[in-house]
């Protein structure tokens, strides 16, 4: 178990929506099969993770390599599979709720990882 500090910190990416709970695993996998495989192509994408609450609000955090690098990205594209993505889910089916990063500038300055094995007893979505 090691403390980590970054040099050069991520930029995060914080974004949140409320979608229905018994539509958590298809927003899941849609996000993953077409906003991550998109975002993929980026060179400034770093990773992605998608934290879950119990009444349906996710959380999708992602780190960029600069600040910069992700605001160049093309808006077109963006908004391209952004339409894909609501075709495919239905815009009925979730809500925006936030875009954390609007409002502050966040970077990933340090991690602590402690081995995974150690959580054996939690479940899908993190809940004892």
């Amino acid at each position: 178990m090691k403390l980590t500090r970054f040099e050069n910190p991520d930029a995060v990416e914080h974004l949140v929506f409320k979608v229905k709970p018994e539509l958590v695993e298809k927003f899941i996998e849609l996000d993953h099969e077409i906003w991550t495989k998109e975002l993929e192509k980026c060179p400034a994408l770093v990773s992605k993770e998608v934290w879950v609450a119990k009444d349906g609000e996710l959380h999708s955090i992602i780190y960029w390599s600069s600040y910069e690098e992700w605001k160049a990205i093309d808006h077109d594209a963006l908004s391209e599979t952004q339409k894909r993505f609501d075709d495919a889910f239905g815009v009925e089916n979730y809500e925006f709720v936030a875009a954390h990063h609007d409002v502050n500038q966040c970077y990933k300055i340090t991690e602590f990882m402690v081995r995974r094995e150690n959580y054996e007893h939690i479940n899908n979505y993190g809940f004892c």
